[in-house]
């Protein structure tokens, strides 16, 4: 008797101990995903303001930047500006991986 039940006891726990890990975290379920958006939430939140110029990768300076779809891109140098209005796409969705937070552009009156 003593050992039906150890053995429907121990198998049992084999089963629930089974059960318990097709639940853990292997990456590859639900909980997977979930991870995914919370690194996408944290990289959200990682988004830094414009140091590095987009065409040339130096540091940007302040006075030199162009306004795009209500954006302001820093450069470098003038040069950079004139190879950006080329194609301003490739150069947004650089600074986009880079986890870069464009400034707005400021507002102009039409008076």
């Amino acid at each position: 008797m003593r050992t039906k039940l150890f053995s429907a006891l121990s198998i049992a726990l084999l089963i629930v101990a089974v059960a318990g890990n097709s639940f853990a975290d292997d990456g590859k379920g639900c909980s997977g995903c979930s991870k995914k958006a919370e690194a996408k939430t944290e990289q959200k939140a990682e988004l830094k303001s414009q140091t590095i110029c987009p065409v040339m990768g130096g540091p940007v300076n302040k006075e030199t930047f162009a306004d795009h779809n209500g954006k302001r891109i820093y450069f470098c140098c003038n040069p950079c500006v004139e190879k950006f209005k080329e194609n301003p796409e490739k150069f947004l969705e650089k600074l986009e991986k880079e986890g870069v937070k464009l400034e707005d552009a400021p507002k102009t009156s039409d008076a």
